[in-house]
C-alpha cells in the first residue's frame, strides 16, 4: 500500500481541485518512507511547491513544477538552482571526490567501476572548467549574458554585437535559428545562435537592452 492509498484509508479521497488535478500527499518530515499517516499532509500542488521552496528542496520543486506544466523558462531557472545548491552542498559532480558517489567509485563498490565514467581525462576536464568557471562567476548559473561569458569566441562575440540587426530581420519573418542563419550565413553548428533565436522568441530586444548596448556600444548606452 503506497502512502496516498494509506491517506484515503484513514482520512478518505483525496480531493480534485478546480481544475480537475488531484491533491498531493506531503510527508511532513521529509521522509519518503516513513508513511504514517500522522506524516501525510493533502495539499495542493501549489502548496506543495511552496511547502519545498521554503525548505530549500529545489529538486522537488523542480518535479512538481513540471507537473504543474510550468515553461521552459521557469524549469530551467529551477533546475539552475538546483546544481548551484548541488555545489553549495558538495554533492555535485563536478566536485568529484566531495561526492559521496565518487568516493563509491573510488572505493570499487559500484559494479560499473570498471567504466571509470567520471575519471576520463574530458571528463576531468571538463570538471576542472566548470569548477573555475563558478569560482570566477562566470557559469551561467549566475545568469551571465550570453556574450561576457569568458569562453565565448570572438567569432561568436561578434555574432552577438550584431544581434540587432538579426532581431530586425527575424521580426519581419519569425523564422528559426537554421532559416536565419542560413540567411547571414552563419554555420549551422554555432550553437549560440540558437540561443539568440531562443532570446528573441521570449522578448529580448537588444537594442531596449542597456547591458548589450553597454557592452557592444557604450557610447550609444549614455545617449539613451
Amino acid at each position: 500500500m503506497n502512502y496516498r492509498q494509506i491517506w484515503e484509508k484513514h482520512f478518505g479521497s483525496i480531493p480534485i481541485d478546480e481544475n480537475g488535478i488531484s491533491y498531493d500527499i506531503h510527508h511532513i518530515d521529509g521522509n519518503r518512507d516513513n508513511n504514517s499517516p500522522k506524516n501525510l499532509k493533502c495539499v495542493s500542488m501549489k502548496e506543495h511547491f511552496d511547502i519545498h521552496w521554503n525548505q530549500q528542496d529545489y529538486g522537488a520543486c523542480y518535479y512538481i513544477a513540471k507537473r504543474m506544466l510550468a515553461s521552459k523558462h521557469t524549469l530551467s531557472k529551477l533546475s539552475k538552482q538546483v546544481q548551484a545548491d548541488r555545489v553549495t552542498k558538495g554533492t555535485h559532480n563536478f566536485l568529484a571526490d566531495k561526492n559521496p558517489i565518487h568516493q563509491l567509485v573510488k572505493n570499487k563498490k559500484l559494479i560499473f567501476q570498471q567504466k571509470n565514467y567520471w575519471d576520463t581525462v574530458g571528463r576531468q576536464k571538463a570538471r576542472e572548467n566548470n569548477i573555475k568557471r563558478i569560482k570566477e562567476n562566470n557559469h551561467n548559473w549566475f545568469n551571465i549574458n550570453p556574450w561576457e561569458h569568458s569562453h565565448v569566441s570572438e567569432k561568436t562575440r561578434k555574432y552577438w554585437g550584431q544581434a540587432n540587426k538579426y532581431y530586425s530581420f527575424w521580426k519581419k519573418t519569425q523564422c528559426g535559428y537554421r532559416k536565419l542563419g542560413k540567411h547571414f550565413n552563419i554555420p549551422i553548428e554555432e550553437y549560440s545562435f540558437q540561443i539568440m533565436v531562443d532570446k528573441f522568441k521570449k522578448g529580448w530586444i537588444p537594442d531596449n537592452d542597456d547591458k548589450w548596448k553597454q557592452f557592444f556600444n557604450p557610447s550609444m548606452a549614455k545617449r539613451v
